[in-house]
């Protein structure tokens, strides 16, 4: 926080007042993964992922200029985030297995990524090549992402007498 002097830029010299400004800003998004895969071989792969992440910021100035001048500014910002993993393999995954898994989950990621950008078409052919994955049998993945953002601005100004 500072506090001076000197009179803030957003008021004129008209005599004796109060004033107030301020702007608030959030933020927060969720994003949410589950993928369940079986192998050729009958193996069974279950991951889960959530990310969490939520901001505010401030913005904040005050003036009282009646028999002397005062004024305050401030800001600030807070954030936090958070991370939720889950891995469960039943069975035995085999070398070629693994590295088909590591693919699945690279083509997914860029499927996942074209269908944010619109390109949703470009996305359901990123997500069909899992066809070249040999050891792949079958997959079902889910992904789902939420963004809330908010703004809020005000000003109060009052003459004293």
């Amino acid at each position: 926080m500072q506090v001076t002097n000197a009179p803030a830029p957003w008021y004129a010299d008209s005599g004796p007042l109060a004033a107030i400004e301020g702007v608030q800003q959030s933020s927060r998004s969720q994003t949410s993964l589950r993928l369940t895969l079986t192998t050729e071989d009958g193996d069974r792969v279950t991951l889960s992922a959530d990310v969490t992440s939520a901001s505010e910021s401030f913005d904040y100035a005050s003036i009282v200029r009646a028999q002397g001048q005062a004024a305050v500014e401030a800001s600030g910002r807070t954030t936090e985030s958070s991370i939720q993993v889950a891995l469960n393999v039943e069975g035995d995954l085999s070398q070629q297995e693994r590295a088909d898994i590591r693919k699945l989950a690279a083509l997914l990621a860029r499927s996942a990524h074209e269908a944010e950008r619109g390109h949703l078409s470009q996305a359901l052919r990123t997500a069909a090549r899992f066809t070249e994955l040999d050891s792949i049998a079958a997959f079902n993945f889910s992904y789902e992402r939420q963004v809330e953002h908010a703004q809020r601005a005000y000003q109060q100004i009052a003459q004293l007498n």
